[in-house]
């Protein structure tokens, strides 16, 4: 891996990496091992780093699971995967075996959220094999039909101009339109930002 900035690496050491068939799994746990368990899914375009301000508070009371989802983070990035939120809920709970989770407590943000409606869905037809106590979404647009997409998120969904756009997408553009959405602008460090 190439050098990371000295934050990053310390959150590096902070956790592991899962092998699933999908790819390595970069993931953190915290919390005492016998505390009920919360776990994690951050949301598009960073990673599980996200939480790491709220780690400490939560890890008083619970056991945490965090990992950076297929694609994100310090976790695996292949370039021949569907991406599918199935996949992706199939990844999570893999994760979550192996750390030894048997039922928990699932907070979901953002593409988390529509990643977390995959497991939902899994439970319903009593595929899941861990039980969830409960399901918290955040900011997430689980109707795509009623979300509010910018711009970007309009032509990456375009099959044709989605990839392009990806590839052609620079370090500034991606801090100038992450700190759009950030209220108000300037509450995140640039450092965080070159951390995501």
């Amino acid at each position: 891996m190439r050098d990371l900035a000295p934050r990053l690496a310390a959150w590096r050491d902070r956790g592991r990496t899962v092998a699933t068939r999908s790819g390595e799994v970069f993931a953190v746990e915290t919390g005492p091992s016998d505390a009920p368990a919360i776990l994690v899914l951050h949301g598009f375009p960073t990673s599980c780093h996200d939480f790491v301000g709220a780690l400490p508070i939560l890890a008083e009371r619970y056991r945490v699971v965090i990992h950076d989802q297929l694609g994100f983070g310090l976790s695996a990035k292949p370039r021949r995967y569907s991406y599918s939120l199935l996949d992706q809920a199939r990844v999570a709970i893999a994760v979550w075996q192996e750390m030894g989770v048997e039922r928990g407590h699932l907070v979901a943000h953002d593409y988390g959220t529509s990643v977390a409606t995959e497991l939902v869905a899994l439970r319903e037809s009593g595929e899941l094999p861990l039980a969830l106590e409960s399901v918290t979404l955040s900011n997430g647009s689980v109707l795509l039909e009623l979300a509010k997409l910018t711009l970007t998120q309009r032509v990456l969904r375009s099959r044709l101009a989605g990839p392009l756009l990806a590839r052609l997408a620079s370090r500034r553009f991606f801090k100038r339109r992450l700190r759009r959405t950030l209220a108000p602008e300037s509450s995140v460090e640039e450092i965080e930002l070159d951390l995501m």
